[in-house]
């Protein structure tokens, strides 16, 4: 059986993190468009050492490209969170990034994290003595304790409920 004792998906909801995504995005797009179109369209070289108008095209489009996948994947990530009987299973896009089976998990409790401060950010973290964090937002999340002093921290934005069901999931397991 696999049925879902709980699930949760998140998406980044911080101004600052999607603000720090889309401003240097915005900036290179405009800065790399500007340049393809003045040396490209009007025939105006664009900087003191310029580029072959082939090799600026190739490499305008691969920065732009570059720079709009990464800023997509800050905006439109999800992370998802199930716990099921195989155990808790975080994963980003559909990726299972890390799964925890029930057996494993020796305490778990609900804490408030700051991300920034406690692990240096958003997403996928790890930290010396604090273990693995993955998260989208401060504020609530579930700590786990697995056998063996491993530690995994799970952002959540309804940590006591996700808490309370790994609690009685790995007392019946």
């Amino acid at each position: 059986m696999n049925d879902d004792l709980y699930y949760e998906e998140q998406k980044f909801t911080n101004q600052l993190v999607i603000g720090l995504a889309i401003l240097p995005s915005i900036l290179t797009v405009g800065i790399f468009g500007w340049g393809m179109v003045r040396q490209l369209a009007f025939d105006h070289q664009w900087g003191s050492k310029p580029m072959s108008d082939p090799l600026l095209a190739i490499v305008g489009v691969l920065v732009m490209s570059f720079t709009l996948t990464l800023t997509s994947i800050v905006v439109f990530l999800r992370m998802t969170t199930r716990v099921s009987d195989l155990g808790v299973t975080v994963r980003f896009w559909g990726i299972v990034v890390r799964r925890a089976p029930l057996s494993r998990i020796v305490e778990c409790e609900a804490i408030h994290v700051n991300s920034l401060r406690e692990f240096g950010g958003w997403g996928i973290r790890w930290r010396p003595g604090q273990g693995w964090a993955y998260n989208v937002a401060s504020g609530g999340t579930v700590r786990l304790s697995l056998d063996g002093g491993g530690t995994l921290v799970i952002g959540s934005r309804r940590a006591e409920e996700l808490a309370a069901v790994i609690a009685e999931a790995i007392k019946t397991d």
